[in-house]
């Protein structure tokens, strides 16, 4: 039981939090948070549960500037608050609360500048006809395997099993593409005034949208000495298409 109750048999960092590409795992989180009750209980002990944060720039929209590995979310230790930090070369880390406002009042202020809510208008009709497009193409993947296991006793057994590796592959990246898709295409942006009201109540989900249409990459530099204006701390890429 020791041994399952390590995070990493949930996919989850030393502070509970998800490792982002881990693969797969023995235990599902909410399993391995049930074994840790389950552990505490027999001691008489209580597990402190942690409110679970939602971050932003996640997901392959940060990265470090030194190294150029994606940002992760994490926490320092059990008490300490959410913040963001590079797993390649570990020089990068910057607290949520710092980063995130930052960022947000860059989107929305590149929102603001002439010809650019047009120019989002364009990629999100664009990212709506490329997700209606996957739509369907996920939506025939059982034919395509299908066709495929009609070929297997023709096929040699290496062959057949990099041939179903490579659809399957294919299925799920373009369901991630697909979900990265609908973030996009869920943002209103009708009246780019109302989207900057519309900002501080908005789902997550949708926050990050905003996000994905407007920036390729938020690149994080290090901190300097002494206070640091967290602005000086990002350099944005702009997008110019959703590809």
């Amino acid at each position: 039981m020791k041994t399952l109750s390590h995070p990493r048999m949930a996919g989850l960092d030393n502070d509970g939090n998800p490792i982002e590409g881990f693969g797969e795992t023995v235990l599902t989180p909410d399993e391995q948070r049930a074994l840790l009750e389950a552990r505490a209980a027999i001691r008489g002990e209580r597990v402190q549960r942690r409110e679970s944060y939602d971050y932003l720039l996640t997901k392959g929209i940060a990265d470090c500037d030194e190294c150029g590995h994606d940002l992760t979310g994490g926490r320092v230790h059990a008490e300490a608050g959410p913040n963001y930090r590079c797993q390649g070369c570990g020089k990068i880390r910057m607290d949520a609360d710092r980063l995130e406002p930052v960022v947000a009042e860059e989107v929305l202020a590149d929102l603001l500048r002439p010809g650019q809510h047009e120019k989002l208008l364009r990629l999100q009709q664009d990212a709506r006809e490329e997700a209606e497009r996957l739509a369907i193409y996920i939506k025939d993947a059982d034919s395509r395997f299908a066709k495929l296991k009609a070929f297997r006793q023709q096929m040699v057994p290496d062959a057949y099993k990099a041939a179903e590796k490579a659809t399957k592959d294919d299925l799920a990246a373009s369901r991630a593409r697909l979900r990265f898709l609908e973030q996009i295409t869920g943002v209103p942006l009708s009246d780019p005034r109302e989207v900057v009201g519309w900002w501080n109540t908005a789902p997550r989900a949708f926050q990050r949208g905003l996000v994905m249409l407007s920036v390729a990459k938020v690149h994080v530099l290090a901190a300097g000495g002494g206070a640091v204006d967290p602005r000086s701390r990002i350099r944005i890429d702009w997008r110019t298409s959703v590809s």
